[in-house]
């Protein structure tokens, strides 16, 4: 939707599916102020649904972050370095000042997307931390029905960092109580409206 300040605002509760009717929503944000883009509380799912969204962010090609799969037991035993750009690929698309929001239930493919917005350049991420386990799991299930999963791919980011564990950092930290979240209080969401109508 558009919210006050002409502030465009998309929240994505998961990346189970791809965003519906992302013409639409480009079309929506065209001459809009800022826009938000909300993956707080996003468990993940396929972080390739993410891509297309973003790229109707970028201006040219970046690369969002690289990945190697584990092929023996010792820690530099790692595979082919996979190289995952983010580029401008589709119509509409919006380059004007974006604030993405994060915190720790941003997870997981969530994560994924978010390295690729955080290398756009008029992108500010506001929140918290992430969750910090972004790498492919492989897993079953043990005989008494237990069930297991184990990462055996390392995830770095476009400034050469590993988050997997402590998390993603954001641009702007600012913390939400449960309390106030209670209350109807958003500081996240009043930090990003004031970045963009406020201009800082």
């Amino acid at each position: 939707g558009v919210l006050a300040g002409e502030i465009g605002y998309v929240h994505v509760a998961n990346w189970s599916d791809p965003v519906p009717n992302l013409d639409g929503i480009l079309e929506l944000f065209q001459g809009r102020a800022g826009v938000i883009v909300d993956l707080r509380h996003n468990p993940g799912g396929d972080f390739t649904h993410g891509f297309p969204l973003a790229a109707r962010f970028a201006d040219q090609a970046r690369l969002a972050f690289t990945t190697e799969t584990k092929t023996g037991p010792a820690r530099d035993e790692l595979g082919q370095r996979v190289e995952w750009t983010i580029e401008p690929t589709g119509n509409p698309s919006y380059h004007g000042p974006v604030v993405v929001l994060a915190n720790g239930f941003t997870n997981s493919a969530a994560e994924r997307t978010l390295m690729a917005f955080r290398v756009l350049p008029q992108v500010t991420v506001v929140g918290s931390r992430t969750a910090g386990n972004h790498g492919e799991k492989v897993g079953g299930e043990l005989s008494n029905g237990w069930s297991y999963s184990l990462v055996p791919q390392v995830v770095t980011a476009a400034d050469g960092t590993s988050y997997e564990g402590p998390g993603i950092p954001p641009d702007l930290e600012v913390a939400n109580s449960a309390a106030e979240i209670a209350g109807g209080l958003d500081r996240q969401f009043e930090a990003s409206m004031q970045l963009l109508v406020g201009g800082g």
